[in-house]
């Protein structure tokens, strides 16, 4: 029997590949069914309109019996309207909406016309919804979704996290442009690059305000196999000649056998493979530095988030002001490049504290970083605090990349503003504007492709760095590999 037919959306293409969609992808392909992956730029980069018109249009000559749409919450308002238009546009495909917005705001997600929203992880859901369009299943008798049943939205149990991550096929790279790997991007800072990305684990034992990792994968960290993850990253060099490997993990470091497991591997398989991953500053040390540094490791993020105790405390991080010095100090002992980023606007925070964020930057000389408003997304505790001290006047505002921050303190709007931009500014300088690699990228690039280069350039000379660097991050294929 031909297998149903699947296209999955992206709303707005990022950096990364959209690993959950992609991970959705290979389960429906493993189960028989056709699949196709679509992209849509960035608002910022391109005429929206058009580009769901056009994806309406595809959808009509494919005509998929699914249409899986993925959704954070800075994706909501192009989510929105692609799926009215596909409403209005009487397409027989059921919609399916997944990712962390829908994890977390399911009704808002079911009153914009979606037949059904997946919750959490959806490996598992998915196969047992293809049974439902079939007509073969029950939908109540499905875990982890919202359905509707005449004009009632129903809500069934949920469904805990997949416990063996190595049985689940390896990410639908073929279905997604081979540019994402094939151009030079500075995804590990500071190094223009052909990058791959990979995740080698669920679960964040932490339980930050501010984050929604713990609920959405768990505070239990479930692992891959070594060979599971070896095959990922051979697959990348083999078919796409990746040069550096960025692991996504929400922090590598919580397990020290299995990070050396990793790095033993890595360093044997792939000796000029350069890679960076993340890392909490308490669950950093010497040896861990020392261990990165022999395995060709070459970067290490943290979130440093503040220099305020007080602040990191509101913010139930977990650390102290002493973690970050020591984790530091060991990164720069073992030769390895730090990125630390900061969040301005935080519950309770003062000027006093982003003096001391400033003097901690100061310590700890951080080769990169990057500041950010304190933003309470859904599925957070910031989120229920916002809402209980009345602070989210327009939530719809508060979540996309340009928005204004969330009043959490008594300082000015516009003073967090311009911390953020000077912090921003500073970022730009040091991560692009001496980089000779990327410049000779950016006058290849002038030249093929002058209107938005000169978008570019105008931001830039009006200040909006933000912009610029969003719109560089969005849109620039720089050197497609022939």
């Amino acid at each position: 029997m031909m297998g149903m037919k699947c296209v999955l959306i992206n709303p707005v293409q990022l950096v990364c590949p959209p690993f959950g969609l992609l991970q959705i992808a290979s389960v429906l392909e493993a189960a028989g069914c056709l699949v196709k992956v679509r992209e849509l730029q960035a608002p910022q980069t391109a005429d929206y309109g058009k580009q769901i018109d056009a994806t309406i249009e595809y959808l009509h000559n494919e005509d998929p019996d699914i249409i899986g749409i993925t959704c954070m919450a800075a994706q909501r308002f192009e989510v929105r309207s692609m799926i009215r238009k596909i409403r209005e546009s009487s397409l027989r495909g059921r919609i399916i909406v997944g990712g962390v917005h829908a994890s977390f705001m399911p009704e808002e997600v079911m009153s914009w016309g979606a037949d059904f929203v997946v919750i959490y992880e959806g490996e598992e859901t998915i196969l047992e919804l293809l049974d439902v369009i079939r007509g073969n299943m029950s939908p109540e008798s499905v875990l982890g979704v919202y359905y509707r049943e005449g004009s009632a939205i129903i809500k069934t149990s949920p469904r805990g996290p997949v416990e063996d991550l190595s049985k689940l096929p390896l990410p639908a790279y073929h279905l997604v442009d081979r540019r994402r790997f094939t151009s030079r991007r500075g995804e590990i800072r500071g190094r223009w690059s052909r990058s791959g990305w990979i995740m080698t684990s669920r679960g964040c034992p932490s339980t930050c305000t501010f984050c929604s990792a713990h609920k959405m994968f768990g505070k239990r960290v479930r692992y891959r196999s070594m060979d599971h993850i070896f095959s990922e990253i051979a697959l990348l060099v083999t078919n796409y000649r990746i040069e550096t490997l960025v692991l996504m993990d929400d922090t590598f470091t919580v397990n020290r056998n299995f990070v050396a497991e990793f790095c033993k591997r890595i360093k044997k398989e792939y000796p000029r493979m350069f890679w960076n991953c993340q890392a909490r500053v308490n669950l950093f040390d010497d040896e861990y530095a020392k261990l990165l540094k022999n395995s060709n490791c070459i970067q290490v993020d943290f979130g440093v988030e503040s220099g305020s105790q007080k602040v990191l405390d509101r913010l139930k991080k977990g650390i102290k002001v002493e973690d970050t010095i020591r984790a530091f100090e060991a990164c720069r002992k073992y030769g390895l490049r730090t990125v630390a980023t900061i969040m301005v606007g935080n519950p309770g925070e003062d000027v006093d504290d982003l003096e001391m964020t400033k003097k901690l930057l100061r310590r700890i000389r951080p080769d990169f970083y990057a500041a950010y408003f304190t933003t309470p997304f859904p599925g957070t505790d910031l989120y229920e605090e916002a809402k209980n001290k009345g602070v989210l006047d327009s939530e719809e505002r508060y979540w996309h990349q340009d928005a204004t921050p969330v009043p959490f303190s008594e300082i000015d709007i516009k003073e967090l503003e311009r911390y953020v931009r000077k912090f921003t500014n500073l970022n730009i300088v040091k991560n692009y504007l001496f980089n000779p690699v990327f410049l000779f990228d950016m006058l290849y690039f002038g030249i093929t492709n002058p209107s938005v280069a000169a978008k570019i350039a105008f931001n830039i000379a009006m200040g909006n760095s933000k912009k610029a660097l969003s719109l560089v991050a969005n849109s620039v294929y720089f050197k497609m590999e022939t």
